[in-house]
């Protein structure tokens, strides 16, 4: 019995710390305009336009390119990222740049319908365990590298190769470069698939089909 009040007064002490909590995040909510709730609306867009998963096609189409520019270190071992983007034309060797603690940066530039954009690809040092890839920041940025869309990139190994995917949106200002990318994300598409059709009829394939199955 003489627990009780004991048991009484945590619960008590409890439902004011809950209530001034309460208080707390409403009075914060109301001095910064609730940018949470406007955020998850931004990533309830960007979900519903599949953004992420036509930034992932895109990078898959042309990780290969060797039009890829590294960011050149500065005397502090780290990038500067204007200095990057205000770069000239590509690197004579592309790859990856040690940039000491700030991780790599490589930059792909191209242009969709006269407008000028940088896909980047920016990874973080040190992976958590050794031998895995390290994580990285693939965006989306314009001409004059403001990053427009932005998410994680996860690369993981499977027998057929490297595969990737995005857990989250780190970044996203809707403008009307939305629809050079949703344009260039359906160009993207069509030549995967016209790469996938060409495969499948290559001379080497049907001669493949043909002496496995007798024909």
């Amino acid at each position: 019995m003489n627990d009780e009040p004991k048991f009484h007064d945590l619960v008590s002490l409890r439902r004011a710390l809950d209530d001034r909590l309460r208080r707390l995040e409403q009075d914060l909510k109301k001095m910064t305009g609730n940018v949470h709730a406007q955020v998850e609306q931004r990533k309830a867009l960007a979900r519903s336009l599949e953004l992420s998963r036509r930034l992932l096609d895109m990078y898959e189409q042309v990780q290969g390119s060797p039009s890829w520019e590294t960011a050149a270190p500065v005397a502090t071992g780290s990038v500067s990222t204007s200095e990057a983007q205000a770069g000239g034309g590509p690197a004579s060797q592309p790859g990856e740049a040690d940039t000491g603690d700030t991780g790599t940066e490589q930059f792909l530039r191209f242009d969709q319908n006269r407008h000028g954009y940088t896909l980047r690809l920016s990874r973080i040092p040190g992976g958590l365990t050794k031998g895995v890839p390290a994580p990285a920041l693939l965006s989306f940025c314009n001409g004059a590298g403001v990053t427009l869309f932005a998410i994680d990139l996860i690369e993981e190994a499977t027998p057929y190769g490297p595969a990737y995917r995005s857990t989250d949106v780190k970044a996203f200002v809707p403008g009307h470069w939305i629809r050079d990318f949703l344009e260039l994300s359906e160009q993207v598409s069509a030549l995967k698939k016209e790469l996938d059709i060409r495969k499948k009829y290559d001379p080497a394939e049907i001669s493949k089909l043909k002496r496995q199955f007798g024909i």
